[in-house]
């Protein structure tokens, strides 16, 4: 997955605007109210993970994982209208929005394992998760590291092939001093995460195989930060589910989560059910 498609993002990279991290009560409480939300804050091995909850806990959980760059906020539509018999979470994956302490994450398994709080749902269901992006590779790695816990995978344009990958010069230099000093924070630990993907996604490649919950994936043939042969790759190594579906989109990008949302939910309750 490439963080810098083209030069033309050169400006917004080192000093555009940051995308959509707020406060809870600037977006999810207008949308939920305080009665129905919630900003929960557990603590794994010395990282505060801060998320959104809203709806009724008694219902399916489904967790949300954002991309890189990104944050919880980008789920924030989700939790306006949650479907009944539904309990959404959205997650400030670590390095991300008001999780703490902010830092890079150099590997998979750590913001995986950030997840495990969120994987006790009330009755004892298994959780689904929903990964964008590199949020899909994570939430892979969580169901190969707790496979008891999780009901199932939406995993919607998800970088998962490690042939895929492949880090841009200007990436490199954004990691480098003093160039370093002129990138915003969650661009340079975008890139600090990006850097490493392929290597993390081999040690997942064969691991893969072992997720025997549902896979729902849905990706744009369009796509040109996450290239559509992730799906054929997806497809060849989720070997050990006996429910894995490809929905592609002909002439849709990486943008999923917000042009087929309906498309997303759909998947979400096709396996929560």
């Amino acid at each position: 997955m490439a963080l810098l498609p083209s030069c033309t993002q050169l400006g917004t990279f080192l000093k555009g605007p940051r995308t959509a991290t707020v406060p809870a009560t600037d977006w999810a409480d207008a949308a939920a109210g305080p009665e129905r939300i919630a900003r929960p804050h557990p603590t794994l091995a010395g990282v505060t993970v801060s998320a959104v909850r809203r709806s009724d806990p008694a219902g399916q959980r489904v967790v949300f994982v954002h991309g890189s760059p990104g944050d919880s906020s980008n789920w924030a539509s989700y939790l306006e209208a949650v479907p009944a018999g539904y309990e959404f979470v959205t997650v400030d994956r670590p390095g991300s929005g008001f999780t703490t302490p902010v830092r890079s994450i150099a590997s998979l398994e750590e913001p995986a394992a950030a997840l495990l709080p969120f994987l006790e749902a009330a009755d004892g269901r298994g959780v689904v998760l929903v990964g964008w992006s590199y949020g899909g590779p994570v939430i892979a790695r969580g169901a190969v590291d707790a496979p008891e816990r999780v009901a199932g995978l939406v995993i919607v344009a998800g970088a998962l092939d490690p042939d895929q990958e492949h880090v841009r010069f200007l990436q490199r230099v954004g990691c480098v001093w003093p160039f370093n000093r002129f990138v915003r924070d969650h661009w340079r630990i975008a890139n600090e995460e990006l850097i490493p993907l392929e290597r993390e996604l081999r040690v997942l490649q064969p691991l893969l195989g072992e997720i025997a919950c549902p896979v729902h994936v849905l990706h744009g043939e369009q796509d040109s930060l996450v290239p559509f042969g992730n799906v054929a790759f997806m497809a060849e190594a989720c070997s050990g589910t006996e429910d894995l579906q490809l929905v592609t989109f002909e002439e849709e990008r990486h943008f999923l989560p917000f042009s087929r949302a309906q498309a997303v939910l759909g998947a979400v309750r096709s396996i929560g059910h």
